[in-house]
């Protein structure tokens, strides 16, 4: 028999929030470093990092969605960043699971059904992303030489 107590749910959310409020932290003290002019050991002068790089919790290495990634965005806008990220082609659903990984607010009861209708619309506006085939989507620069039917198109 087991006398550990279970581990309660939340100390995982807290232990994460503060390391992430650590690389913030870090972050900001580093602007205003730079802001100051004060050279950095071992930067010289090499140009500022990139936010992504101060903070350090965009995407991880294997492309997966991390925390915030898409806070403060729009589904469009998501949905090319999370295409731009893996590299591939994905379906509705799979684009609303990452996207809501990624911190972007879905308050629809079918977020897969409105990810493919606001999709469905920038694509027929004429978006970078694209409907390769029946409910997959990828960006446009990935085919260079393929036209895809939209409709309202003048042809």
């Amino acid at each position: 028999m087991n006398d550990e107590p279970d581990p309660n749910p939340y100390d995982a959310v807290i232990s994460d929030l503060r390391a992430k409020r650590d690389q913030i932290d870090h972050a900001i003290k580093l602007l205003e470093t730079l802001r100051e002019g004060i050279l950095i050991p071992g930067m010289g002068a090499q140009p500022a990092p990139s936010m992504t790089a101060l903070i350090g919790h965009a995407t991880t290495r294997d492309g997966e969605v991390a925390a915030g990634t898409f806070h403060g965005m729009g589904i469009e806008e998501a949905t090319k960043k999370l295409l731009q990220m893996r590299k591939r082609t994905m379906g509705a659903q799979e684009i609303a699971d990452a996207l809501r990984m990624g911190g972007l607010v879905l308050q629809s009861e079918t977020p897969a059904n409105t990810i493919a209708s606001v999709l469905s619309r920038a694509f027929n506006a004429g978006s970078d992303i694209v409907r390769v085939s029946r409910g997959m989507w990828g960006l446009q620069a990935w085919y260079p030489n393929q036209r895809f039917t939209r409709k309202g198109a003048d042809d």
